[in-house]
């Protein structure tokens, strides 16, 4: 007699794990309180930071000395004073209040177009009586009073008194003063960011551009869904390519602040670093006396770099020193990252960042006679953020990676360093275990932790004079702390930590990862998540969540004490609560690594992260976790990491079975010449033919589903479709998802769409049907975007 033996079938509950994933990745910037303070000085003892709390968010005023107790303001507070104000007003939500402006007896509000000031004292607010409204762009003179304003393309002088003064009268949407170029111009109006320009000391001149677009070509989209009618409609897209004779150019002028406006003495310097003006990238700066304005030029293809001084009264500049290489030069760790340099005004000296070396290192510079004092830093690991000066001890505070215990080399620790003494006077300011993020204006950290109605140079780590700086440290194990230290690095207090409470339900850190790349010998760093429910007796699928751009790298050192990590991080957490394996990596040809790391992928932009040693890093991983099933490894990304998506499924489709493509730039023939052309060369087009994933189409073998947004400006749909012609002419299967109402983001239907793609291909079974719809906070906030329109300026005049 035989006895059968029964094996239990395990029914996964793809309805709750969907939810689960819904929580986690619905706003993350939201998720955990007090994982992240972003300090804006008031003075050089005293800041102020936003506080989310259970009860409600608040503003905190610390006084670094202690010799004032901290203040604690409740937003909730200031809502009651602003419905007082306006008692006609319809409820007022926290959502409607963005804290911007503070001192030490008042809080400056944003609230329905206009600025709203909160007397602590009282507790009561009014309007501000200069008048600006939210969208306004504005330049206030050193005087604080005197203010120059952007308006119709054209620079408005505004007195103390309101009197006004036309300073230009010939601008126009293509050729407009003190503007980013099109293509981000409506955000810049939307959030009210100041003029690209700069104030002389002694408020006498105003440095500025005009942003030329006149000639460049048009990227245009089809929008299908017209605001009025049924006709769809051609919106134009000013985008200059790669191999364009014409593109985007910033011709630098001297505004009078009595009047009078001079063209600088200077050729218009190329867009290059995806786009940005040299004022918002940190490349622009003023002499102590207000004689000189001094620039960084970079030619077209960036192998030349030159500092530029600029007399101020006439215009006429000399070349102060110039640096060339045969390859793109970097001024910084990334190109969404203000250039690592930083000038001296009362010394008439530079600190500015170079990579001859082979890694990132900052050299002082003498501005009058262009020659290098001394190096600043040297060794091996790299500078990564220059973050202040301490005055008073004459000292240059920088953030350095892989230095000193740092487990790895994106690890970063706060240094300082004497102007004076220079290599050997480098000490480590913090070396305790963690990411060390000391914030720095502009910085991508900040720009992707704040609400777009806060002005990203508000807010700083280090104090003005350097006495002071907010040190915020994360692990990949627990939740991060925020302190505050003195010049020396001494801890004075913490200031908060990371609520425990708000971790999701069934949370799990991931595990760190170091593996070898396909060459056998490089360290290649990232992080792992293991499946919900893991049991090491089982087998489960591996899900790759791939970038591909050179630009970025994302496995984070640290969790939740940043937007632009944390994105990726509950990215990956999201997908292994399908019940995968989910690896985080950055290969060989990513950013934030030495010279020779980066640069392999420079001329070969398809290989950015090189997805050969993700191929050998998950091999390795199986020998640590058998519980990987290698025949069930999908892959999945948005933007570079969709391209790297399609690309790994079409050239090793019988390793990635699965790959899910996010709105992908899978053609740089049609991305902005200045990415091409730094990443990928000077166009050639057999040259560009070896990037393009429909180079490749006729190795297409894995599953691959496609998800695009229509009215994608950046990462445009004609890649995508020639891309899918491609596929088509070699009779290879694909699957679609076409977003109309969509821009460059997955959305939540996208999203939903994804998961299922990969429960039916890679768990091989069926989908759930969810009751509700899929939704993320971020279609909200896009379709608040969509609805600023063309421009505000137009918007205004037609309310006018």
């Amino acid at each position: 007699m035989t006895t059968a033996i029964e094996t239990e079938t395990v029914t996964i509950d793809w309805t709750a794990r969907y939810a689960t994933i819904q929580s986690l990745i619905h706003d993350p910037s939201t998720l955990i309180p007090g994982s992240i303070v972003l300090p804006r000085w008031i003075d050089a003892r005293t800041f102020w930071y936003t506080r989310d709390l259970p009860s409600g968010s608040e503003v905190r005023i610390v006084d670094a000395t202690g010799e004032r107790a901290d203040r604690r303001l409740a937003l909730s507070a200031i809502i009651d004073a602003l419905q007082s104000a306006n008692p006609d007003a319809a409820a007022i939500g926290q959502e409607d209040v963005v804290p911007v402006e503070g001192s030490l007896e008042t809080i400056t509000v944003k609230y329905a177009g206009g600025f709203w000031i909160y007397d602590t004292a009282r507790g009561t607010a009014a309007p501000r009586e200069d008048g600006t409204r939210s969208g306004d762009q504005i330049a206030l003179a050193p005087d604080r009073k005197t203010r120059i304003v952007v308006r119709d393309n054209n620079l408005v002088l505004v007195r103390g008194d309101g009197g006004e003064v036309a300073l230009t009268v010939d601008g126009e949407e293509a050729n407009a003063y003190g503007s980013v170029p099109l293509v981000a111009r409506a955000l810049d109006q939307f959030a009210g960011r100041a003029p690209q320009g700069s104030w002389s000391p002694d408020g006498g001149h105003f440095f500025t551009l005009r942003t030329d677009e006149r000639r460049v070509g048009s990227l245009p989209i089809m929008e299908f869904l017209p605001a009025t009618g049924v006709r769809p409609q051609v919106r134009t897209n000013r985008t200059s390519l790669p191999g364009d004779e014409n593109v985007t150019e910033f011709t630098l002028v001297m505004v009078d602040a009595g009047g009078g406006v001079t063209e600088i003495d200077h050729a218009p310097l190329p867009a290059v670093r995806m786009n940005d003006t040299p004022f918002k990238s940190g490349m622009t700066w003023w002499s102590a006396d207000s004689s000189t304005a001094y620039f960084v030029a970079i030619e077209r293809g960036e192998r030349k770099v030159s500092v530029i001084a600029c007399d101020a009264a006439t215009g006429k500049t000399r070349v102060v020193f110039c640096e060339e290489s045969d390859a793109p030069i970097d001024l910084s760790v990334n190109v969404y990252t203000p250039a690592l340099i930083h000038a001296l005004p009362a010394r008439n000296q530079l600190v500015w960042y170079s990579e001859r070396s082979g890694r990132g290192h900052l050299y002082l510079y003498d501005l009058e006679t262009g020659e290098m004092i001394r190096p600043l830093t040297d060794g091996d690991w790299q500078v990564r953020e220059v973050l202040g000066v301490d005055e008073e001890e004459r000292t240059l505070i920088f953030l350095a990676a892989g230095i000193g215990s740092a487990s790895t080399p994106y690890q970063v620790r706060p240094c300082s360093v004497e102007f004076d003494e220079g290599l050997p006077s480098l000490r480590i300011l913090r070396d305790d275990d963690g990411e060390h993020l000391v914030y720095r204006p502009r910085d991508i950290n900040v720009t992707a932790s704040t609400p777009f109605e806060v002005p990203p140079e508000s807010i700083a780590g280090v104090a003005p004079g350097g006495s002071y700086f907010v040190d915020t440290i994360s692990y990949l194990d627990r939740l991060p702390r925020t302190i505050l230290c003195d010049r020396g690095g001494n801890v004075i207090r913490e200031l908060e930590s990371g609520d425990e409470d708000a971790l999701p339900a069934g949370w799990r850190w991931p595990v760190p990862v170091r593996a070898k790349a396909a060459d056998g010998e490089t360290d290649v760093f990232g992080v792992l998540f293991f499946p919900v429910d893991y049991d090491p007796e089982e087998s489960y699928p591996v899900i790759d969540a791939i970038y591909g751009g050179p630009q970025l790298h994302i496995a984070p050192a640290g969790a939740f004490a940043d937007g632009m990590s944390t994105a990726h991080l509950i990215e990956a957490a999201a997908l292994s609560e399908l019940g995968a394996f989910t690896l985080l990596l950055d290969g060989r040809g990513t950013s934030e690594r030495d010279k020779a790391f980066r640069h392999a992928s420079w001329g070969r932009v398809h290989e950015a992260s090189n997805i050969e040693d993700h191929i050998a890093a998950i091999r390795q991983l199986k020998e640590i976790h058998p519980a990987m099933d290698l025949d069930r490894v999908g892959i999945t990304g948005f933007s570079a990491g969709g391209y790297a998506a399609a690309l790994a499924s079409f050239r090793h489709g019988s390793f990635f079975k699965v790959a899910v493509a996010g709105g992908g730039n899978y053609d740089q023939s049609l991305f902005w010449h200045s990415w091409g052309e730094r990443y990928h060369g000077a166009y050639d087009e057999e040259h560009y033919a070896t990037q393009a994933a429909k180079t490749y189409a006729a190795e297409a073998s894995g599953k691959i589903l496609f998800i695009h947004g229509l009215r994608d400006f950046g990462c445009h749909p004609a890649a995508l479709f020639q891309m899918l012609q491609a596929l088509v002419e070699n009779h290879k299967d694909y699957d679609l998802v076409l977003l109309p109402a969509v821009g460059h983001m997955l959305s939540g239907y996208g999203e939903r769409r994804r998961l299922d793609y990969f429960v039916e291909h890679l768990f091989g079974e069926r989908p759930p049907v969810l009751a509700e719809p899929f939704t993320l906070a971020s279609d909200e906030r896009y379709r608040e975007i969509v609805e600023i329109g063309p421009s505000i300026a137009e918007e205004r005049a037609r309310e006018e």
